[in-house]
């Protein structure tokens, strides 16, 4: 959902988690349409839970494919909308959380565990990152 005021110059962003790839390509048309508001765009809290050494041939859910896959996914996105100025994957490192039906153990859609070992989309995100240093991109 997006929300707008005509007395601020910001857009504010809602956007509820679908499963990908129906996710992916409305979340595609959703940037399309933000961008011409010419507001810079700062995508947060994206990514997929997984079990840290939980792996799948074939990606399936909760397995480090899975997420790798999921996020992988987000980032090309956002490489094709030059609106999106920013990034920002939920989350650093795995946190407790209380117990419930739609989470394993905690809070796990993050880069690093709670103990702070990587999670194969950590290995992702550097290589990401590595590479638009490499390229001499305008942070630099």
């Amino acid at each position: 959902m997006l929300r707008r005021t005509h007395d601020q110059p910001v857009l504010r962003l809602v956007h509820a988690n679908r499963p990908h790839p129906s996710g992916i390509d409305a979340l595609d048309q959703k940037l399309t349409d933000w961008e011409a508001y010419g507001k810079p765009i700062i995508a947060t809290e994206f990514g997929a839970a997984t079990v840290a050494g939980l792996h799948s041939l074939t990606g399936a859910m909760w397995s480090e494919e899975f997420q790798v896959e999921i996020v992988e996914a987000y980032l090309d996105l956002f490489d094709l909308h030059p609106g999106v100025q920013g990034e920002h994957l939920w989350n650093f490192a795995d946190f407790q959380t209380g117990h419930g039906i739609v989470r394993v153990d905690g809070n796990k859609k993050s880069a690093f565990t709670r103990d702070r070992k990587p999670n194969a989309v950590a290995h992702l995100l550097r290589k990401t990152w590595t590479d638009l240093r490499d390229l001499g991109t305008p942070q630099d």
